[in-house]
């Protein structure tokens, strides 16, 4: 049952057990600004498939989630923050929302998070920093009064936690912190991966001259003692 509630997440080893049994307690829990959620593992073990699935079996599931790097929003001040809490006036005197009004009812994955610059991640505090069930206040560049999202923030890093530029950062997800081990480190994980990874190799083959992966074949790549970096 708990295999079918996380499609994404292929494997049978205890520790993707344990990742499961948690996203499902995250994820049942409340969602929005002050419920945030940091999932902590090296690049290429899977955080994004992590957050897809939280998402999945949260109360967000029909609205789902928008994915933006941390790093994309490391560009000019003005320009960074208008792309987070919008223009007040923009071309044509229109209002241009930022992404926490495009996606208030939404969640909003930020990878590398540890790269996105001080200001940004002090906004984003700001808006953590309200009591659990409560729409968070921001204010869009040139506006004189506060707007308010429910966007339900999630972060990924790859780094260490202290890395983050306000070293309060951490203090706000409470229990909501996800660790995603790598692949080298849950062995019990890799056939069903192969075999996941083989099956839709052939999807776009000539399915007549589909061949099965064999237990040798497995077992030879395993014994390989790869890194699996990334």
């Amino acid at each position: 049952q708990t295999l079918d509630l996380f499609p994404r997440l292929k494997g049978l080893s205890r520790s993707t057990d344990i990742l499961r049994n948690k996203i499902q307690e995250v994820a049942t829990s409340r969602t929005g600004p002050g419920c945030s959620v940091l999932i902590l593992g090296p690049t290429g073990s899977g955080k994004e498939e992590v957050a897809q699935s939280l998402v999945a079996a949260s109360e967000r599931r029909e609205t789902g989630m928008q994915a933006i790097s941390g790093a994309w929003l490391n560009m000019e001040p003005g320009m960074a923050m208008s792309e987070l809490v919008g223009l007040h006036r923009g071309l044509n005197q229109q209002r241009i929302p930022g992404l926490l009004k495009q996606l208030s009812d939404r969640a909003m994955f930020i990878d590398d998070f540890e790269s996105a610059p001080k200001y940004i991640q002090e906004t984003m505090l700001r808006i953590m920093s309200v009591p659990e069930e409560s729409r968070a206040p921001y204010r869009p560049v040139g506006a004189s009064a506060d707007e308010f999202t429910n966007v339900w923030p999630i972060f990924a890093t790859n780094r260490k936690v202290g890395e983050f530029a306000r070293q309060d950062f951490l203090f706000r997800f409470g229990a909501r912190i996800i660790w995603v081990l790598p692949l080298n480190e849950r062995p019990a994980d890799f056939a069903a991966i192969a075999q996941f990874v083989w099956s839709n190799t052939w999807e776009s083959r000539d399915q007549s001259r589909k061949e099965p992966l064999r237990s040798d074949t497995i077992r030879h790549l395993f014994m390989k003692e790869l890194n699996w970096d990334g």
